[in-house]
């Protein structure tokens, strides 16, 4: 979260950090597409960013305090779940 925060401020820190995250998007979304290769390559890329923008804010709530077990239930959501 602090490298988050620097980079705000350090165009160098700004720019690896995109290229970390831009990377892990990729591989995500490519696991993504041959895990379910009906789904469209621009769905998977979404998806792959939601799961990742989810995760960061996640270690952000637990760095606030919240509860262990709310990670628990974030993993247990399903997407679309009533």
């Amino acid at each position: 979260m602090m490298l988050i925060h620097l980079a705000a401020h350090d165009t160098e820190l700004r720019t690896e950090l995109r290229k970390m995250y831009a990377d892990d998007e990729a591989r995500f979304a490519a696991v993504l597409t041959e895990t379910f290769p009906n789904a469209s390559r621009e769905r998977c890329q979404g998806i792959a960013y939601a799961v990742i923008c989810l995760a960061e804010q996640n270690e952000r709530f637990q760095i606030m305090g919240f509860a262990s077990d709310r990670s628990a239930q974030a993993r247990a959501a399903r997407v679309g779940a009533t």
